[in-house]
């Protein structure tokens, strides 16, 4: 579904906290410890 869509159906401080994380694989080829 359209996440934007479903935000607005939310009520108003009813979310504490949105977890998210990269995609994977992101930025990989800048890694520090390359092997």
């Amino acid at each position: 579904g359209d996440a934007l869509e479903f935000i607005k159906t939310l009520e108003n401080d009813s979310v504490d906290l949105i977890l998210t994380d990269p995609p994977y694989l992101y930025n990989l080829s800048k890694r520090e410890n390359d092997l």
